[in-house]
């Protein structure tokens, strides 16, 4: 079981090993039961309940100034592997 800081470790290290992803920094990682503002939208590919069993980090874009969505990067809490990254799609 990947705990919270190996999750933010991880997210860390798959942002420096992809170009497009370099203005991106963990912001936050968190459980889907924990986010108490609008959850990340299914629509994106990822089942509900591979969502539930992973960690949640949240990324802030250092280069951008504005409302949108929120990017995400989604990891299995039981092994670490990227399942999700891109737009949470919780605008609105």
């Amino acid at each position: 079981m990947i705990t919270r800081d190996q999750a933010a470790q991880i997210a860390t290290d798959i942002l420096r090993s992809k170009s497009e992803a370099g203005r991106y920094e963990v912001q936050y990682v968190v459980t889907v039961d924990e986010i108490t503002w609008r959850r990340p939208h299914s629509g994106y590919g990822v089942d509900r309940d591979i969502l539930e069993d992973s960690w949640i980090a949240y990324l802030h874009d250092r280069t951008f100034v504005g409302l949108r969505s929120s990017t995400v990067l989604v990891l299995a809490r039981n092994d670490g592997r990227l399942v999700y990254f891109g737009s949470a799609h919780d605008e609105g």
